[in-house]
């Protein structure tokens, strides 16, 4: 499992950061409906660096996130030419995968589901600073404050175990100021032995306060509208031909991530689009 879980981060950086996110849906107290509305409005560039015990090797990616005001959130990978850019339009209702390298896009419309957009791990930043503080009732080792690029956090420190017997020990930073934005992170991946198969860190480069370059959450008409798996898989196999990847491991690759293909096939089934952006 551990194993497993060191390849979906190599090749998406998702999973772990996906856990953080939740983490911060715990930490933070929503105490009136209309402080929900807004967010601290910013831009933040972080790296994620992923190595393997096995051969010592280190996967580096840089990451942009966009964060507006009405909680609508962007990212994706700036040095990727065919990364997927990922967009949450809370007023839309509407989350959507963009692969503008392709021309493609593959939107999940939930307006006609929810009178708000459904809640989700990936959103758990959506909430206000000032509600962001340390929670003694949980199940983790409080790690102090820290500053972060001028920016106050604090850290907790918990270990996740598998049903193998995996475990990951994880220490995340969260700013306050930032809706508990997770700042900081760094992952200790062991099998059931107790042997390290993989580290996992993200260290934030750069933070800017302020409305985001609006350019990240345009949608173009003209861009085709397709299944997930059709977006993830076209995206990847572009980007490792471009990397001069062998046909038997782009092969590999796109096979490990079949059943997260079917997943989002599934819930695009559920809520197709509704609208032309």
């Amino acid at each position: 499992m551990t194993t497993q879980r060191l390849q979906l981060i190599s090749i998406g950086s998702t999973v772990i950061l996906t856990s953080a996110l939740v983490m911060a849906t715990i930490l933070t107290v929503r105490s009136k409906a209309q402080d929900v509305q807004t967010q601290p409005a910013f831009t933040v560039v972080y790296e994620t660096s992923t190595t393997s015990a096995r051969t010592g090797v280190v996967l580096t990616k840089r990451h942009l996130e966009a964060h507006r005001g009405d909680r609508s959130t962007a990212e994706t990978l700036p040095d990727y030419k065919f990364a997927v850019r990922r967009v949450i339009l809370v007023p839309e209702k509407q989350e959507i995968q963009v692969g503008d390298a392709l021309g493609m896009k593959s939107t999940l419309d939930y307006s006609a589901a929810y009178a708000a957009l459904p809640s989700r791990p990936a959103s758990a930043s959506q909430t206000i600073s000032n509600h962001c503080t340390p929670n003694p009732a949980l199940h983790a080792d409080y790690l102090g404050d820290e500053m972060v690029l001028g920016i106050n956090a604090f850290g907790y420190h918990r270990i996740e175990q598998d049903s193998d017997g995996a475990s990951e020990a994880i220490d995340t930073w969260y700013a306050p100021t930032l809706s508990c934005y997770p700042v900081k992170m760094q992952t200790q991946l062991r099998d059931s032995s107790g042997a390290v198969t993989g580290t996992f860190k993200r260290r934030t480069v750069s933070i800017v306060m302020g409305e985001p370059d609006g350019a990240l959450f345009q949608i173009p008409a003209a861009y085709d509208e397709v299944l997930p798996s059709v977006l993830t898989q076209q995206l990847m196999l572009a980007q490792m031909a471009a990397d001069g990847m062998s046909a038997e491991r782009q092969s590999a690759s796109v096979e490990k991530m079949q059943k997260y293909c079917e997943r989002q096939d599934q819930k695009y089934q559920l809520y197709p689009p509704h609208k032309t952006h």
